[in-house]
């Protein structure tokens, strides 16, 4: 995929400022990819490719107070209340493909987006009612910066929309505020409910395949 366009320019009605002293702060994520067992390919935020634990997810492990969330499982913590968090994804792959970013759980702020490496500085940077998104393109071999705040606690998806790379594996989790979690769920015992039917089904004999991607 070589020509994914997106919308530029977009101005939100309900305008917002995205405080700039979050910017020194920006927690970095690099984007590339690496080729594994059988010469299978499989993409990595942070060297870390995601494969979804479908017996034990993440929620489930949060709601029972589980801090081992496993190798892969790609966690990025966003503990603080109603903090601006900026989050700056490079694209470091050798093949410079863009990828469009979708996030669950939120609408982000475009920042700044472009070709290269951003050189860390405040200039050029979109902080006065920026783009509201809850996909942008991530330019081939370029970055992006977005930027929210923690306000919606919660085990977050962020992954690339085009289906085949989420499913080798680039996507990360966002867990936001967890121990307000449960308390924002309310009753869980149709998650619990939930959980122990698929369980079941995954350890009875009438599963007939196995996980064979990445899981989302």
């Amino acid at each position: 995929m070589t020509h994914c366009d997106d919308e530029t320019g977009l101005v939100p009605f309900v305008p917002n400022t995205v405080p700039s002293d979050i910017v020194p702060n920006n927690r970095k994520l690099d984007i590339s990819f690496f080729t594994g067992e059988a010469n299978l390919f499989r993409w990595t935020i942070n060297g870390t490719t995601h494969i979804v634990d479908w017996q034990h997810p993440t929620l489930e492990k949060v709601l029972a107070g589980d801090t081992n969330y496993g190798p892969n499982a790609n966690v990025f913590e966003m503990p603080t209340k109603d903090q601006w968090y900026l989050w700056y994804i490079q694209n470091t792959a050798v093949v410079p493909l863009p990828h469009p970013i979708h996030l669950h759980g939120h609408d982000f702020y475009i920042v700044a987006k472009g070709a290269g490496t951003w050189d860390g500085s405040t200039a050029g940077l979109t902080l006065n009612n920026p783009t509201r998104r809850d996909t942008a393109v991530l330019p081939g071999g370029g970055y992006m910066l977005i930027a929210f705040p923690a306000d919606n606690p919660g085990a977050w998806i962020m992954h690339c929309h085009i289906a085949f790379h989420a499913s080798q594996g680039l996507s990360m989790q966002f867990l936001e505020r967890k121990g307000e979690i449960k308390g924002a769920i309310g009753d869980v015992s149709d998650f619990t409910q939930g959980c122990q039917s698929w369980n079941t089904y995954w350890n009875s004999a009438a599963r007939i395949w196995n996980q064979t991607d990445s899981g989302i």
